[in-house]
């Protein structure tokens, strides 16, 4: 099946699909820990699985809302915003250094060609 959409996007000139499916997956998975609804039951109570939602939770039904935030920050064993803001920090670097090699190229094609 991977091989058969592969061929269909390299026939319609998108390249190959390979990369496509790797960053589809990718992305599927970053959202997947970000937004999990789904429950673990941990020493302190009932957590949700993703990063997002525990925040929300977290700051709604605690009192003290700047140790909700921290607990949310510092999840261990479950996604934690710390780790989803290092992962789009990472991805905003990447993005951006793509940004500069594709205008370079472009500036370099203009004045040699």
């Amino acid at each position: 099946l991977v091989t058969l959409l592969d061929d269909l996007l390299t026939t319609h000139c998108f390249g190959t699909g390979i990369n496509l499916f790797i960053a589809a997956n990718v992305c599927e998975r970053i959202l997947w820990n970000a937004f999990s609804p789904k429950i673990f039951q941990t020493a302190r109570g009932p957590q949700f699985e993703g990063a997002i939602l525990p925040l929300i939770h977290l700051l709604i039904i605690r009192k003290n809302k700047y140790n909700a935030l921290i607990e949310a920050f510092t999840r261990i064993g479950l996604p934690n915003l710390s780790s989803m803001f290092t992962t789009c920090m990472f991805f905003c670097i990447v993005i951006s250094q793509g940004q500069i090699v594709s205008h370079v190229c472009t500036i370099s094609k203009l004045l040699f060609d």
